[in-house]
């Protein structure tokens, strides 16, 4: 279903926690498909069990359930301004969601990487983590009200990113041309600094 990109929903507590926690309970599933390891029968039976569970989601399709982007507020709310975030989002069902928190002009956000999230051996794929840096950084541009698309990303790897190790990134604002905000970030496991990043945003006012 398309155009459905809601600016705001009236979903009760109790379906945004249900929502969050079926999300959790699909990447839970997305984990332990990565290592199934049975014989071509029981993979069938798992096949037509999974293809039975999609028919059910899709006759309860609708609009989505929350907010597409949810600003500031969430950034304060520690959820992230997009729910439905593919690098970060606690209501996708493949992403490691993004914990944040705001100190001063700063953003933070940790998340814990697993199977489905691996690209060399037991560490995190260098494109979710360039992702992830693309959304930490653009967070750091919404809490000075200076949103708006990213014009370039550079990223440095420096060290390995592992699995199941919280993760931590954080982000700021390094200086402001005009409408041109020079973002910084880096993405550190406890002490160690495993990749930088530098990003030029666009601001784009909303009327």
């Amino acid at each position: 279903m398309h155009n459905n990109y809601l600016p705001t929903t009236d979903a009760s507590s109790e379906q945004r926690h249900g929502h969050a926690g079926l999300m959790a309970a699909l990447r839970n599933l997305n984990e332990t498909a990565i290592l199934l390891n049975t014989n071509s029968a029981a993979l069938q039976q798992l096949t037509t069990q999974v293809e039975e569970l999609a028919q059910e989601f899709q006759s309860r399709q609708g609009k989505r359930l929350l907010e597409y982007y949810n600003g500031k507020l969430g950034l304060q709310e520690s959820n992230g301004m997009q729910p439905y975030s593919p690098v970060g989002g606690l209501h996708h069902p493949t992403a490691a969601p993004l914990t944040f928190r705001v100190e001063a002009d700063k953003v933070l956000a940790e998340a814990t990487y697993g199977m489905t999230h691996e690209g060399p051996p037991q560490s995190v794929h260098g494109g979710i983590t360039a992702g992830v840096f693309d959304y930490v950084l653009a967070a750091a541009c919404t809490l000075q009200d200076r949103g708006g698309p990213t014009l370039y990303l550079n990223t440095r790897y420096i060290k390995p990113v592992p699995l199941f190790t919280p993760i931590q990134f954080s982000a700021w604002i390094e200086r402001i041309e005009g409408r041109k905000s020079f973002v910084r970030g880096e993405c550190r496991a406890g002490d160690t600094l495993l990749a930088e990043a530098d990003a030029l945003f666009l601001h784009t006012p909303v009327d």
